[in-house]
């Protein structure tokens, strides 16, 4: 599909149809020739900014094979360290930056980190030996984990942030520590670069637990008691800015899911007056100390079910307690819907049963659940981010359970039959 974004309208060049035609004067300008470019990921805020990424078949000289290109517009202007690209329409100048991995303009240390040789030799005592390095996650502009394994078998992961963050993110590590939650130890810290080392958690995660087919993958009350951890440091001790409710957050999503999905504007309209008409309440919960995303990739269980590992913690800072319990089971219906695996969705439903039995004596049901609806229309535009090809479908399946907890029709609603991949 072409996006249509007046406020950026370099937005439906970049996403449609036409995006080679922009990245072509990019890599000619760098030396080479670019044969077909793929968009695989699309991160996209209404009038604010698009970010995509391309895979690319490119020669450098004699040398042909897939790259990674990424190109963003913005309303601020193209980004500095890129190669800006610009072009003249009849109606309007486009304007694009564009950027080939892993030259990140803002994660200026991630060249570094996802060099084997060159993280070796920063890393120093931590790794013993050669390096192998694994990308696990790229958010352009944002933040990247690589997961570097040492020549003795030991695993490190190094968390690279724009520069500026790595001393706030390190202090919420110390903060939520101190206070008996089990988050990673940081082991260095490299705010010059915007590197942050962390150790391998013991256990495995969540997801791969329920992914496995296990049958009881973690022990609810385990989970309530990191959340009410969590909830109880103190919020100063986490040196952050508040964040957004997932509540508030969601009405920017409508407005991403009207432009990408018109079909459901009547849908998104009605969660908008619900989201809307709850805002007063969330106000008024909004103060203890929060996760922020805390779903099943990013909690570590031991053999027995208790919880031995929280991670990520770039969100955490003062908000609305709601948000972690709703986005824990908000994640798990989303987990529910485009499993394919029967075996799966069951050990799914009675975790996302018992959680929310769990949780829903101390905020309420209604609260509880218009939260999870709003977890639930942020993840709806996922499969439109990462193109999966039949995205419009799963984005309708996701909204439809988001509905029926909005609306309380359905606050354990069942997965959509058809079976996903």
């Amino acid at each position: 599909m072409t996006i249509d974004d007046p406020a950026l309208p370099a937005v439906g060049a970049l996403s449609g149809p036409a995006a080679a035609d922009v990245l072509r004067p990019a890599v000619v300008a760098a030396g080479g020739t670019l044969h077909d470019a793929t968009c695989v990921q699309i991160h996209y805020v209404p009038g604010r900014e698009l970010v995509v990424r391309y895979d690319c078949d490119i020669s450098w000289g004699p040398r042909r094979g897939r790259d990674t290109l990424l190109a963003a517009t913005t309303a601020h202007g193209p980004l500095p360290g890129t190669l800006a690209v610009t072009a003249e329409t009849p109606s309007t100048t486009l304007h694009a930056s564009v950027w080939r991995w892993p030259y990140d303009p803002v994660l200026t240390g991630l060249p570094l980190a996802a060099s084997p040789a060159a993280l070796a030799d920063h890393l120093g005592h931590l790794a013993t030996g050669p390096l192998r390095v694994h990308v696990v996650a790229y958010h352009p502009t944002d933040r990247a984990i690589v997961r570097a394994t040492d020549g003795t078998g030991r695993t490190l992961y190094v968390k690279v942030l724009p520069p500026a963050r790595v001393g706030q993110v390190a202090a919420k590590h110390h903060a939520l520590g101190a206070g008996g939650v089990p988050v990673p130890e940081v082991l260095a810290t490299d705010e010059a670069n915007g590197l942050l080392v962390l150790p391998a958690m013991p256990g495995s995660t969540l997801r791969d637990r329920i992914k496995s087919g296990h049958p009881s993958p973690v022990d609810p009350s385990s989970l309530a008691q990191l959340v009410h951890r969590v909830t109880a440091t103190p919020a100063a001790a986490g040196r952050a800015p508040g964040r957004a409710p997932r509540t508030e957050d969601a009405l920017g999503h409508t407005r991403l899911l009207a432009t990408i999905a018109p079909g459901h504007r009547a849908t998104l309209a009605l969660l908008d007056q619900r989201f809307g008409a709850a805002m007063a309440d969330v106000e008024r919960r909004v103060g203890p100390l929060v996760h922020g995303d805390l779903h099943e990739a990013q909690l570590f269980v031991d053999d027995s079910g208790t919880v031995a590992g929280l991670i990520d913690l770039d969100d955490l800072g003062p908000g609305d307690p709601l948000d972690d319990p709703a986005v824990l089971l908000g994640h798990l219906e989303y987990r529910s819907i485009v499993t394919a695996d029967g075996s799966t969705r069951a050990v799914l439903r009675r975790l996302i049963t018992d959680l929310r039995d769990r949780f829903t004596p101390l905020h309420g049901a209604r609260a509880l659940d218009l939260t999870i609806a709003a977890v639930l229309v942020g993840l709806a535009s996922g499969p439109f981010r990462i193109q999966t090809p039949d995205w419009p479908r799963l984005t309708a399946d996701v909204l439809a359970v988001a509905t029926s907890y909005a609306t309380g029709t359905g606050p354990a609603a069942t997965a959509p039959s058809r079976a996903r991949g």
